[in-house]
């Protein structure tokens, strides 16, 4: 195997961070924990999508093009999660910093890099990264919509469709 196979290992831990950020959020912001949770159960099942690719890896190798994200760029973005976690729990993440947090996660260079890559793959790779960019992108539409109404000041529902 390449220096490219480590990256689905490493993106589920990715997604597990995120997932445990959006825990703490929810813990945090009691009036938005219902879209905080919903946000953490995705990012769940957007491990097990990994762990899909991972598997389909182990049958056979992908190709790893210019666009691969490094191993030193997914710890970083751990290590960053990890901190807006730690921040989180000492009470010092306002819920305007939580959304602006998710949404340049969510918009994060890292998941564009692995989308590319696996996107431009031949099946089944390449519908696992579908399936991937499709729900980061839902992701990242339904952040920037609680995140625009909250720097305006409107009242909304806690999860917007």
């Amino acid at each position: 195997m390449g220096s490219f196979d480590f990256l689905p290992e490493r993106l589920i831990d990715v997604e597990i961070a995120l997932s445990k950020m959006y825990h703490h959020f929810s813990a945090s912001f009691p009036e938005s924990a219902d879209f905080w949770n919903q946000m953490a159960s995705e990012e769940e099942e957007h491990s097990r999508w990994v762990g899909e690719s991972l598997e389909m890896l182990k049958k056979g190798p992908i190709r790893a093009g210019k666009t691969a994200p490094t191993g030193q760029a997914v710890d970083t973005v751990i290590k960053h999660v990890d901190s807006i976690c730690a921040k989180c729990a000492r009470g010092e993440i306002s819920i305007l910093n939580a959304y602006a947090h998710a949404y340049d996660l969510e918009n994060s260079l890292l998941e564009k890099k692995f989308f590319s890559l696996v996107g431009s793959q031949l099946p089944p790779y390449g519908e696992v990264g579908s399936k991937l960019f499709q729900a980061t992108q839902a992701h990242r539409q339904r952040i920037g919509e609680a995140l625009k109404r909250i720097k305006s000041g409107k009242k909304g529902p806690a999860f917007p469709a």
